[in-house]
């Protein structure tokens, strides 16, 4: 299948999904990520940023996207690695910080290497969504199926080609926590 086509495909299931019975949008996080300098790259990004978007959007939470030269204070911060050491985190795509709760870094040099160029937008967006989820829940936690899944395996990896893995229950909980976590520790900042 063609690239194009299958991230048509793929793009086309996040927006059916963020499109029915969208809970009303309970928070919103503002998130600055570096793009890639390529013209294919950056498209890649750009269409990871409107998937994750939509992955959200089924559950309340509104991603802002921000170049970082105009970042606000308080947003996430999405980087990536171009020259990953291989003894940098192992065989990990990417990490973030959930307990100092704002930066996350993709290794992109290993991402774009990782699977075919067709299914590289879809597998970034999940990629991009899976860290935020650490950031967002304020914790360290993998589930044993869908987005959170620690590793992601052949059939989750189809799954994408077309349609986003899901939070679970329990991820879902775990976010609106953090979500009232950082609500509350903002709220007091400004005290």
């Amino acid at each position: 299948m063609k690239i194009a086509k299958v991230t048509a495909l793929f793009l086309a299931g996040a927006v059916a999904l963020a499109a029915k019975d969208k809970p009303e949008t309970r928070w919103m996080v503002p998130v600055c990520m570096e793009l890639t300098p390529s013209d294919s790259g950056l498209a890649i990004m750009k269409k990871a940023q409107i998937a994750a978007a939509a992955m959200f959007g089924e559950i309340g939470v509104r991603l802002v996207w921000h170049h970082p030269g105009s970042c606000p204070a308080g947003a996430l911060r999405i980087s990536l690695s171009y020259h990953t050491p291989a003894d940098f985190h192992p065989g990990a795509l990417a990490y973030a910080s959930p307990y100092e709760g704002t930066h996350i870094v993709v290794f992109w040099d290993r991402v774009r290497v990782r699977v075919r160029e067709s299914l590289l937008a879809a597998f970034t967006a999940h990629i991009v969504a899976h860290e935020i989820t650490h950031v967002l829940q304020g914790v360290s936690h993998h589930s044993t199926t869908g987005l959170m899944k620690a590793y992601w395996v052949a059939s989750d990896l189809a799954t994408m080609a077309t349609m986003p893995l899901p939070f679970t229950a329990d991820d879902i909980d775990l976010i609106q926590r953090g979500m009232l976590r950082r609500e509350g520790l903002a709220a007091a900042g400004e005290r």
